[in-house]
């Protein structure tokens, strides 16, 4: 029996709800995907690694199952509004550091209307709060400018640099960047 705490399976915020997957959500994650794969391809291996809508419905099965283990928590993040799902968040736990390092994806006709921030806020709150969890991470690639807003506007501080870190879609080598945000906020 798995003895760490687990994400809510649902929260919601004023524009949100960010759930964990369900069987069948496959076909809209596909087509999230398709529908912005030259946004998305250079910064999340899915665009490439998920051909089909049965890949995509693998795939969701495959965090559903991540889930209860505890290992990561991936919730889909849904458009209260139109209840059509956006986005996605990645927090990937590493309990023996006392550490969960969160990503995202939103679709790009989202963009800039403050709801990746929103989801990452509550977020946050949830797991220093009910998670008790001490420090968090976002890694993102040098180039990814709005990702580098993101963390410094929820609070996240600049931690190092990993040299050549990563590859871009047509292969040039670029750092990445790490930010980090204590429970505590020192």
């Amino acid at each position: 029996m798995n003895s760490h705490p687990t994400f809510p399976l649902q929260i919601e915020t004023d524009c949100l709800c960010i759930a964990i997957y369900e069987k069948g959500d496959g076909v809209a994650f596909f087509r999230i995907l398709q529908e912005n794969a030259a946004y998305l391809e250079d910064e999340m291996f899915e665009v490439e690694a998920l051909k089909s809508v049965q890949d995509a419905e693998f795939y969701v099965e495959e965090m559903i199952t991540s889930w209860h283990s505890t290992k990561r928590f991936v919730p889909k993040v849904v458009d209260k509004a139109t209840g059509e799902m956006i986005g996605q968040l990645w927090l990937e736990s590493h309990w023996e550091k006392d550490l969960f390092e969160v990503g995202y994806f939103i679709v790009e006709k989202k963009q800039g209307l403050g709801l990746v921030t929103e989801a990452i806020n509550k977020t946050i709150e949830i797991l220093f709060a009910e998670l008790h969890v001490e420090s968090l991470e976002i890694h993102t690639k040098e180039t990814n400018t709005r990702s580098v807003r993101l963390a410094e506007r929820c609070g996240f501080r600049f931690s190092h640099r990993v040299k050549d870190g990563s590859q871009t879609k047509t292969g040039e080598t670029v750092d990445m960047l790490h930010f980090q945000l204590n429970r505590d906020r020192d």
